[in-house]
């Protein structure tokens, strides 16, 4: 865009404006799922899933050019402010993931769904493991116990988190893509 806003015609600027949320988009929903991890659980264990660590290995693999690895530092960043978690935590394990895992669509191109949801689980074992022993390194105590719970929470809602983000990517991106 080279030409100032208010010489642009409605529909320049609607095109731009679709560019703009399009690669926004991704980020926007991880966060507000981000917001669910903040509800009060009335059960003893750690329940909630890691909806940050599922939005962003979901968009790191469909589409990366939606998710770089900033976007998923400043997502964690996000979570390690909402969740007291010591600061850069999540953020630099995001954007571990996000670049680990950029661009594997080939992988999943033509699999079925299981096959995505195996080959997620020792990606969301890893960040567990990662998430307790970093925690412990920085002077935070973490019961591995309550982080097995949260891999169990977390692997079962899986179907769910990527059935949203399809969800997403269908309505709100893919649209977008021919402005």
């Amino acid at each position: 865009m080279s030409e100032p806003w208010n010489q642009l015609s409605s529909e320049e600027k609607f095109a731009f404006v679709g560019r703009f949320w399009r690669y926004l988009a991704p980020t926007f929903f991880i966060s507000l799922s981000l917001g669910l991890m903040l509800l009060p659980v009335w059960i003893p264990v750690p329940i909630m899933p890691q909806l940050g660590l599922l939005g962003v290995l979901y968009w790191s693999t469909y589409s990366f050019n939606l998710m770089p690895p900033g976007a998923a530092f400043a997502i964690g960043l996000l979570q390690d402010l909402w969740l007291g978690q010591p600061l850069g935590l999540n953020a630099s394990l995001l954007a571990l993931f996000a670049w680990v895992l950029g661009g594997q669509f080939n992988v999943y191109a033509s699999r079925p769904f299981h096959f995505g949801w195996l080959f997620a689980v020792p990606f969301v074992t890893l960040y567990e493991l990662f998430t307790w022993g970093l925690s412990h390194l920085l002077g935070q105590t973490c019961d591995l116990h309550q982080m097995l719970w949260q891999l169990v929470s977390t692997l079962l809602a899986y179907p769910f988190a990527v059935w949203f983000h399809a969800k997403i990517q269908r309505v709100v991106t893919d649209p977008l893509i021919y402005l």
